[in-house]
């Protein structure tokens, strides 16, 4: 992000949060004015959206990197909700919505990109692992469930399957007791 950007997003943030504060002091009155700051984990999302979106390439995106825009998206848009800021067309203008009308669009080219293998393709890809459970969490990324016992083998092999990334593994998840979740992504090609 560039300085004038980041200097555009700064100014914009304590502009919505200085209008919400003087909306809510019409309910609730305060003494003096406040010192209004600049929101740094909102400015981190926006900043990091913005690193993203305009430098990658979203057609070579991996599950976790579409996930980290998906909740910095979703965590710039809550707190814009909190400040009962609308997100309509003029707002779209505004260096903060132009930041997240293009997360926004990369996303939506990221999606199918991920999505591209099916659930049975991940069955036939991680064989001759086979848990008891196989489910799709997003694009990209699934859950394989064993019950218990747990085979430790089909879970070590898992682990070792070329174009396999583990993202969690859980022992006895509270949806599983005695069990095994073991989230992954899959990269084909």
């Amino acid at each position: 992000m560039n300085n004038t950007l980041h200097q555009t997003i700064s100014y914009e943030l304590k502009d919505i949060v200085s209008r919400h504060l003087t909306e809510i002091r019409q309910y609730v009155p305060a003494p003096g004015s406040p010192n209004v700051g600049t929101p740094d984990d909102i400015l981190c999302h926006l900043k990091r959206l913005s690193e993203i979106c305009w430098r990658s390439n979203s057609r070579n995106v991996s599950p976790e990197r579409l996930q980290e825009v998906q909740d910095a998206i979703n965590s710039v848009e809550s707190f814009l909700r909190v400040m009962n800021q609308d997100l309509d067309a003029s707002f779209e203008q505004t260096g903060i919505g132009q930041i997240l009308v293009q997360a926004q669009a990369w996303c939506q080219a990221a999606l199918p990109v991920l999505a591209g293998l099916s659930l049975q393709g991940v069955w036939d890809f991680i064989a001759p692992v086979k848990p008891d459970h196989l489910r799709q969490l997003a694009p990209g990324v699934f859950e394989a469930q064993w019950w218990k016992p747990v085979p430790w083998m089909d879970v070590e092999i898992l682990r070792r399957t070329e174009g396999v990334t583990i993202h969690q593994e859980e022992t006895d998840p509270k949806h599983l007791p005695g069990g095994m979740a073991v989230r992954f992504s899959v990269t084909t090609g």
